[in-house]
């Protein structure tokens, strides 16, 4: 019995220290990561009035189209 304890002793103590070192090494990746990417090189979300704007110059939708989506998007923004 004594042998079986100590196995799943060594078993579990090892694979928690295996996991404590994993999150280490990740979170210093993800350290360096957010301090020396520039954030012009992440994706940033875009603003759908922007987007709507650049489908009117484009020609994809009509200045009715248009003034409708900015309605609703303005409208949104107003309850949120």
């Amino acid at each position: 019995m004594n042998g079986w304890m100590d196995h799943m002793w060594n078993f579990w103590g090892m694979g928690w220290g295996m996991w404590f070192w994993l999150l280490v090494i990740v979170g210093l990746g993800y350290l360096f990561y957010t301090t020396t990417v520039p954030r012009t090189y992440r994706r940033q979300r875009e603003d759908p009035l922007e987007v709507a704007r650049m489908r009117l110059a484009s020609g994809e939708i009509t200045l009715e189209e248009f003034e409708k989506i900015k309605e609703s998007i303005e409208g949104s923004r107003r309850t949120s």
